[in-house]
């Protein structure tokens, strides 16, 4: 039996509506970089996606408990058309990482030692300050000066929409941890989504799939692996830990060997983890490669050691290849 853990509405933090869900972050297991907590809003039942947990939020059933949340609903047609518009400056080549007015984010990718060939080969692109008042697209607003990763699923591989990087003030502060801290305290959102979203890859059928496939948090991480010399198709960026990882929905075939490659913060080791579990459960041979540093990740060692950072990377990823090839 499923038991879902009984929340009071004072427990979540930061809580953002989506329209039919609510988004905030999990007091369970204490994440703060991601709201990877998502409750339906008419029954109070959610789960977070990182730890698993499923919970109840008994006022949420009430419309009285509703109102005290100062919930503006959203219509979802506005996601829609937001992600319309996107797509349409992108066909442009408004949105160009090559592009003068692109230097912000030229500038950002070269501090984290990614070449801007290889973000641009991935499909990421950006959105200069001042679009929405040019355009004449109020949308458009959240988006300006943040880096656009193309996002799309196994069911449906085409993009679906983008996940969005906002850069503003990163030459200000010293490291990405302050930048964090900074966009946190002027209540600015460091990373948004549209909806539909999905995973940063590059789509493959399971007659393609490569050995041993990474799975691995954030575009960065994508972005640092592919500078170091991975495949687009060897490496699929979940977008933190994002809803519907089920091994059924992975383009692999059965026994394929996977390496998680996720971050080594509570919330990475323990998705990683359960992840882990699931992967073996269904048939597959799925090995955890987490950084040795607590709460690093992949793409800060690339940036900070470049190939020398991803040297456990590099082994656990040649021993899989090896296991492999040594099998057929």
């Amino acid at each position: 039996m499923v038991v879902s853990l009984p929340l009071a509405q004072l427990d979540l933090r930061d809580i953002r509506d989506t329209g039919t869900y609510l988004r905030a972050f999990c007091p369970i297991h204490g994440s703060d970089h991601q709201r990877s907590l998502s409750i339906h809003k008419a029954s109070g039942r959610g789960r977070c996606f990182c730890c698993q947990e499923r919970v109840i939020v008994p006022e949420l059933a009430a419309s009285a408990g509703r109102s005290a949340l100062h919930r503006s609903a959203s219509p979802p047609s506005w996601q829609h058309r937001e992600t319309a518009l996107l797509k349409q400056l992108a066909a442009h080549g408004v949105l160009r990482l090559d592009r003068e007015e692109a230097w912000n984010a030229q500038a950002y990718l070269e501090a984290r030692h990614i070449p801007l060939a290889v973000a641009q080969r991935a499909g990421v692109s950006y959105l200069a300050p001042g679009a929405a008042k040019r355009y004449g697209e109020p949308l458009l607003a959240r988006w300006e000066d943040r880096l656009l990763f193309p996002l799309a699923l196994p069911t449906q591989p085409e993009q679906r929409g983008y996940a969005g990087r906002l850069l503003t003030g990163w030459q200000s502060v010293p490291h990405e941890g302050k930048h964090k801290e900074v966009l946190a305290h002027e209540q600015k959102p460091r990373w948004i989504k549209t909806n539909p979203a999905g995973w940063f890859w590059q789509p493959f059928t399971p007659a393609q799939h490569p050995i041993p496939l990474i799975l691995v948090e954030g575009p960065f991480d994508r972005l640092a692996l592919l500078s170091a010399g991975f495949a687009p198709e060897e490496v699929i960026s979940l977008v933190g830990i994002a809803p519907g990882i089920e091994p059924g929905r992975l383009p692999l075939r059965a026994g394929s060997s996977i390496l998680l490659a996720f971050d080594s913060d509570p919330g990475g080791k323990t998705a990683a983890k359960r992840l882990q579990q699931q992967l073996r459960q269904a048939g597959y041979d799925a090995v955890l490669a987490l950084p040795h540093t607590e709460g690093q990740d992949w793409s800060a060692l690339w940036s900070r050691a470049g190939r020398d950072g991803l040297d456990a990377l590099y082994a656990y990823h040649a021993l899989l290849a090896h296991e492999f090839s040594s099998t057929r």
